[in-house]
């Protein structure tokens, strides 16, 4: 497949269209009324800081690699962290309960992959499942906490994840000025303890390919960088999440064994926490970003890099491409939110996806603008309730008609047409809300 850059005004055009027709048709729902307020609180952050990279990986969802210069800088990186403190979810508890402080269950499984001293190789069906539920806090439970009191809240221990391209390279230049791997640490540095002193319930995840640790004398030394001194510590963790599959090169005169062990070593050493594998293998590879361009949705696909790392992993690796089905899913998960719920109220909460050019997008594959957050942060959150194509896709039934209406004026987003792959799917929704098109070879 290829891809051709639809014109921008002719893309908006077509999501006025869209927007146009579903209002006629009743398809944008109204919110709930006994809501408390409609500006939404902050829950989980995904920040992607760069979509510089130093790999460029054929399922990428971002396209990101050595060829993107989007970057978000420093100085906006900060900002961020302070709007966010501004807008989260423990505020609006104070604002509503009163003051108090939040309780967070530990979950055993974390605990045990927390000190584990070795890196598990292979890496078992079993084990990945479990470093996939424990960085979702899936089993951490949140209390609110008072002198004479404690209530129960309906969601998980909140956390940021530092992402994009690739976390050791951010930020690459500043005003046109490329940073020595020294200049770019101390940024990084810097953005760590900001969000150590702004929000200190939040869980630090550092999602990062791992291609610095040419050797284990490099890994100490970037890993170093990535820890917070211990009378600037509070109660939030830090930890390395690092990406191995079929796609990711290791680093040069390595392999991906002595990669994993080196960061290993050093994340236990600075850190304090044995770092988490995140792993396609076995998983699906959904058709956005570079997928939809490279890889043929026909049929199975196994990586380019399959021998580099098929003895890290118990099972062989296999890898299947799939299309969201936004109805059978009831609508997309990562634009939906949830309400919190408290005995004085309820309020609205999200997650966040933010942009390197520090615009909140709708979901992981950074399409999609509700506005500026960094200069605009409530003007962006109210945004993410009312905007109407957000709104559609919460709900399957909306979705889908949003995704028909979308091909019925262009039919050139149906490229998945006369296939296995469900009518309404996120390939069309990345298309419409990227401006891009994807042509058959």
């Amino acid at each position: 497949m290829t891809e051709r850059k639809f014109k921008s005004e002719d893309n908006q055009k077509l999501i006025s269209q869209v927007i146009e027709k579903s209002r006629k048709k009743g398809y944008i729902k109204t919110l709930p009324k006994h809501l408390t307020q409609l500006l939404p609180a902050i829950h989980n952050v995904e920040l992607y800081l760069s979509f510089y990279g130093n790999d460029q990986c054929s399922h990428c969802i971002t396209c990101s690699g050595p060829h993107r210069k989007e970057t978000l800088s420093p100085l906006n990186a900060q900002k961020i962290i302070s709007n966010i403190a501004l807008y989260r979810i423990k505020n609006f508890i104070i604002h509503i309960n009163g003051a108090g402080n939040y309780e967070f269950t530990h979950s055993p499984i974390k605990a045990a992959l927390d000190k584990l001293p070795q890196p598990p190789l292979p890496f078992s069906n079993e084990i990945l499942a479990d470093y996939n539920q424990q960085m979702l806090n899936k089993d951490e439970s949140a209390s609110w906490k008072k002198i004479d009191t404690e209530e129960k809240l309906n969601f998980n221990r909140p956390s940021i994840r530092l992402s994009g391209g690739e976390f050791y390279c951010w930020p690459h230049q500043i005003e046109g000025k490329i940073l020595t791997e020294a200049e770019r640490l101390i940024c990084q540095q810097e953005l760590i303890q900001r969000i150590h002193q702004k929000l200190p319930e939040y869980d630090i995840w550092i999602l990062t390919n791992g291609r610095f640790a040419e050797s284990q004398e490099q890994a100490d030394r970037v890993i170093q960088h990535w820890q917070v001194p211990a009378h600037l510590r509070t109660s939030n963790r830090i930890r390395i999440s690092l990406s191995i599959d079929p796609f990711h090169a290791p680093p040069h005169y390595s392999n991906h064994k002595q990669m994993i062990k080196r960061i290993w070593q050093s994340a236990l050493k600075h850190l304090h926490h044995a770092p988490y594998i995140y792993s396609l293998a076995r998983k699906k590879i959904f058709l956005a970003g570079r997928a939809l361009q490279q890889i043929n949705p026909k049929c199975h696909f196994k990586g380019h890099l399959h021998d580099q790392v098929n003895d890290l992993f118990s099972e062989s690796v296999h890898l299947e491409t799939e299309a969201l089905d936004l109805e059978k899913n009831n609508g997309c998960d990562e634009v939906k939110g949830f309400i919190c719920s408290t005995h004085n109220g309820s309020f609205l909460a999200n997650n966040l996806y933010i942009h390197p050019q520090g615009n909140l997008a709708y979901c992981c594959a950074c399409v999609g603008n509700y506005g500026d957050f960094i200069h605009h942060p409530e003007e962006t959150l109210k945004n993410m309730v009312t905007d109407p194509i957000s709104v559609m896709l919460r709900h399957g039934k909306s979705a889908a008609c949003l995704m028909n209406m979308a091909i019925q004026l262009d039919p050139s987003l149906d490229i998945l047409k006369n296939t296995s792959f469900p009518a309404a799917n996120g390939t069309i929704c990345y298309q419409l809300l990227s401006g891009k098109r994807i042509k058959h070879k």
